[in-house]
């Protein structure tokens, strides 16, 4: 599945801004280095066996389920997710500005959640603050390996 995104005016490319391949729907949502490491927070989150990789991995009953919610819940979840995943993804290819850390995009993707909230019934809401709190918390105390492994010497 292509993106869709057509090169502006004959100019520009169909490729990832980030790592060069492809710009696919799966690529952009699942498989590009960004999106990677938002899936890899979620799924040390919610205890998840392995992250999602395609839009087929998310088939069936398997999106609410992985954020401990039912039905539509897991996909206000998701859907806050996966605007911050696109919206960051057009500041790169469009703006040319690169989040300082890709923490950034899940800091976003809470910030829809807060936002849209309002939108749902009260009771759904109660449902839905322990996955928003469980996100926040995994925020708050991600820290990143101190150290970088280079095989550059310095002399």
């Amino acid at each position: 599945r292509w993106a869709g995104r057509r090169p502006l005016r004959g100019q520009g490319s169909y490729q990832c801004c980030l790592c060069g391949k492809v710009e696919t729907t799966d690529h952009i949502f699942f498989n590009c280095s960004l999106s990677r490491f938002i899936w890899c927070g979620l799924r040390l989150v919610f205890g998840w066996d392995s992250s999602p990789r395609s839009w087929d991995d998310l088939q069936g009953c398997k999106l609410p389920r992985m954020f401990g919610v039912k039905g539509h819940l897991g996909l206000f979840l998701f859907s806050a997710i996966a605007w911050s995943i696109w919206k960051t993804r057009n500041k790169m290819a469009i703006e040319r500005i690169f989040p300082n850390n890709p923490i950034d995009i899940l800091y976003n993707a809470i910030s829809f959640m807060q936002k849209w909230l309002r939108l749902l019934k009260q009771s759904d809401q109660v449902k839905l603050a322990e996955p928003m709190l469980k996100i926040g918390s995994w925020i708050k105390d991600y820290a990143p390996l101190a150290s970088s492994f280079t095989d550059i010497v310095e002399l």
